[in-house]
């Protein structure tokens, strides 16, 4: 027969880490592209445009009065490639697969941001991004088909933040945050016909789709304590998500379908950030952020028919820091330079625990961008970053209907990603 859908790897394609868009098997933050330029180090301190609101609401006293308007659009090119090292099939008369494969992900990531800067000491902004992202197939004949094999996720965020000034070097900002969830997911089954000896007739296909909505808060800092010295704090609490959806099994002699439920909840994450003018041209970026992520200790999904469970298990994630710093160089009043390396470490405790959804492992972020003002109203950001993730390896069994099959998947995942990002900013 056909069992569930293996509920580590349904749990990490749902849900990977915050502020992120999926890039070959890692979450890359495209929210800004002038962010982009420089890894996002100190986008909680640096207040140039909108875009600020999307980090830190208190950041955006950190502009002069006036309304504000920011759109952008970031081109994610992706790829992770498997080699396998001699894996054994689920059984000894299922084809094995190729030890090799590739995933592709190419897509457009677009984000806009609207900030109103009263002369009065308050603002008030509002913010449309997609947080969550991952759409890519392996190959059909894929080695790692039973573990997973397409996916499809995508989550709208939602951001209204309102800020006041509490005095010229202190800063007060919340927001409110809606999450827009939906996925589609798809892993190949085996089944056999129950004779002697037992009869494979051909891969069989489960499909899991599901959407919902949440609700998280987030509240900034954004501190002047000198003319040269912008810090920044920020703090999003934990969002609970209820995905309702349907678990398709489609095999060569028939079709089955039941509903299926999921409660998760993504993670709280707070940053530091600082920007630092050393003269009227340089000026030194950097940020810490923190992801909660071993508030996850289980995932389970039930039929909401029955509340049976389909699917139970231990993920066993760690916390996720990421590290950036950056510079801004002012060539001239209307041109600027961007620079800036960041450092994301992965969630992943162990080889045991990374699946061919989510081959994360440390990676490493290279960016350049620049800002040009076109006119006193009209300014036009753009940026690149390159993406280099550390050699990932997996030794993962392959589990079907609850029970260890023989294959355990042995193997490495190599990963890189480029991202290329174009953002208009306008104020009236």
């Amino acid at each position: 027969m056909i069992g569930p859908l293996k509920s580590k790897l349904i749990f990490i394609a749902l849900l990977s880490p915050a502020s992120l868009t999926y890039a070959s098997g890692v979450f890359v933050d495209t929210q800004t592209a002038s962010g982009v330029g420089y890894a996002f180090a100190g986008s909680s301190a640096l207040a140039q445009n909108a875009s600020v609101v999307a980090y830190n609401p208190a950041a955006m006293m950190g502009l002069s009065s006036g309304h504000y308007l920011s759109g952008s659009a970031s081109y994610v090119d992706a790829q992770t490639n498997f080699k396998g090292e001699k894996n054994s099939s689920i059984s000894p008369i299922v084809p094995t697969g190729s030890e090799e494969a590739n995933i592709e992900r190419k897509f457009i990531v677009p984000s806009a941001q609207y900030v109103y800067r009263s002369e009065q000491p308050f603002a008030v902004g509002m913010s449309v991004s997609p947080l969550y992202g991952n759409k890519g197939e392996w190959d059909k004949d894929f080695v790692g088909r039973y573990q997973g094999l397409k996916t499809e996720v995508t989550g709208v965020n939602v951001n209204a933040s309102l800020a006041f000034e509490i005095n010229p070097q202190l800063m007060v900002g919340l927001g409110l945050n809606y999450l827009d969830f939906d996925a589609t997911l798809t892993r190949k089954a085996a089944p056999l016909i129950n004779t002697n000896p037992p009869l494979y007739l051909g891969d069989a296909q489960g499909e899991l789709k599901g959407d919902g909505d949440g609700w998280a808060g987030n509240i900034g800092i954004f501190l002047r304590p000198t003319d040269k010295l912008d810090l920044g704090l920020t703090y999003r609490s934990e969002t609970s998500l209820k995905l309702d959806g349907s678990l398709t099994v489609t095999t060569p002699a028939a079709k089955l379908v039941n509903p299926a439920t999921v409660e998760v909840k993504m993670p709280q994450s707070a940053s530091l950030a600082g920007a630092y003018r050393f003269t009227p041209q340089w000026t030194a970026l950097a940020e810490l952020t923190w992801y909660d992520w071993s508030v996850l200790p289980a995932f389970s999904a039930v039929n909401p028919n029955n509340n049976a469970v389909v699917y139970e298990e231990q993920l066993n994630f760690k916390d996720g820091l990421r590290s950036s710093i950056g510079a801004l160089y002012q060539i001239t009043p209307i041109t600027q330079l961007r620079f800036g390396m960041a450092y994301d470490q992965s969630i992943v405790e162990s080889s045991s625990d990374r699946t061919v959804r989510f081959p994360d492992a440390d990676r490493i972020w290279l960016s350049l961008g620049a800002g040009f003002q076109m006119t006193q109203n009209l300014g036009i950001d753009v940026g690149y970053s390159h993406i280099f993730a550390n050699e990932a390896t997996i030794e993962s069994p392959t589990v079907v209907a609850g029970k260890p099959t023989m294959q355990t998947l042995n193997g490495s995942f190599d990963t890189d990603a480029d991202i290329f990002s174009l953002q208009l900013n306008y104020k009236f």
